[in-house]
């Protein structure tokens, strides 16, 4: 079985995340420590912020950096991504789909902290629909108390869309509670770290696992393994198939 983280930050001077090669080496060593195998950078693309162009170059190049510094080490293998933050008319965007992570059909999304309008229920359906991308909401647990949040619920009973939580909202007290009404009622399909540092913001896969393990029923730690486990042999299958 392998495991991915697929939210990080790890990408050194590309976001709010690692602020240099130091930073995304201790990140990198801490999931290798917690048993992550593959991790799927995803720096924030806010459209209003940079254009998609300046946005790929500044990350490929961000990768190049911190694959040369890590070379020959044990570290978990690193795909791109992104977290894309919602804007309207996401779902009309073909250029999204180059933010998809790396060899999938799957999309990281970010939205906003605020009511769960309408059009940002189109757009996500549009996003599946029109652009044949599966969104993940990225870190749902945010949005229990945004107006119409059962709404973004009822996308993911539907298969629209997918929904990831932070390691650490299963072991915080503010986010606990919500953390296992989630997961015990099988809307989860991804636990990730959401990394930004190796000390304010560091990844909690070995303390989650062991919340999980031990406050839950064992199918669920179950499921939330072969889902990584899943998603891994997904990233790799390009990779293989060219081998």
């Amino acid at each position: 079985m392998r495991l991915i983280d697929i939210h990080s930050h790890i990408l050194p001077e590309m976001d709010d995340g690692a602020k240099n090669l130091g930073e995304s080496k201790k990140i990198l060593k801490m999931l290798k420590e917690q048993g992550i195998d593959l991790v799927v950078a995803t720096p924030h693309f806010y459209p209003m912020d940079m254009s998609l162009e300046d946005f790929i170059e500044k990350r490929e190049s961000r990768l190049e950096l911190l694959k040369e510094d890590i070379k020959g080490q044990d570290m978990p293998e690193i795909f791109l991504g992104a977290e894309v933050y919602y804007f309207t008319g996401i779902g009309k965007s073909d250029l999204i789909k180059t933010l998809a992570v790396e060899n999938t059909n799957y999309l990281l999304l970010e939205i906003p902290l605020e009511n769960v309008t309408d059009s940002l229920i189109r757009d996500i359906r549009d996003i599946r629909e029109n652009l044949k991308l599966i969104p993940i909401i990225a870190h749902i647990e945010r949005y229990v108390k945004v107006k119409r949040f059962k709404q973004l619920l009822k996308l993911v009973e539907e298969g629209v869309c997918l929904a990831q939580i932070n390691t650490s909202a299963v072991i915080k007290r503010s986010f606990k509670k919500t953390a296992r009404k989630l997961l015990k009622s099988g809307y989860i399909a991804f636990l990730a770290s959401d990394a930004h540092s190796s000390e304010h913001r560091p990844p909690h896969f070995d303390e989650a696992f062991l919340e999980i393990q031990t406050a839950m029923d064992s199918s669920v730690f179950q499921e939330l393994l072969s889902h990584l486990d899943t998603f891994s042999n997904e990233v790799l299958k390009e990779k293989t198939d060219e081998q």
